[in-house]
């Protein structure tokens, strides 16, 4: 959230933004965010708020397993330690190789 904050990146003219419970309060700035309701112990979850988590961790899948794929080629998960220039291809090639297996 706070790498969010100073990216300043303007998210105003973006459709609909569903973002895991880590993003909190991300509805509060946009206001087409979307983030899964908490409980507590004072508070639980309502019927109609276990529909809304469950229908935003079924869209939000499908990203959550393109991450894993590109966790699994170590870009992302341990420390980058090349060169910095050369990430930005790197991870380009990564994701073409990820869009060629998810096409077959």
């Amino acid at each position: 959230m706070r790498l969010l904050r100073e990216s300043r990146r303007s998210l105003h003219r973006s459709g609909l933004i569903l973002a895991d419970s880590g993003y909190q309060g991300l509805d509060k700035i946009y206001f087409q965010a979307k983030t899964p309701v908490k409980s507590s112990k004072k508070k639980p979850l309502t019927q109609q708020d276990r529909e809304l988590n469950h229908l935003i961790s079924s869209i939000r899948i499908k990203v959550e397993h393109v991450f894993g794929k590109v966790k699994a080629y170590k870009i992302f998960s341990t420390t980058y330690r090349n060169h910095r220039r050369r990430f930005n291809l790197r991870m380009n090639l990564i994701c073409g190789i990820i869009n060629q297996e998810l096409a077959i």
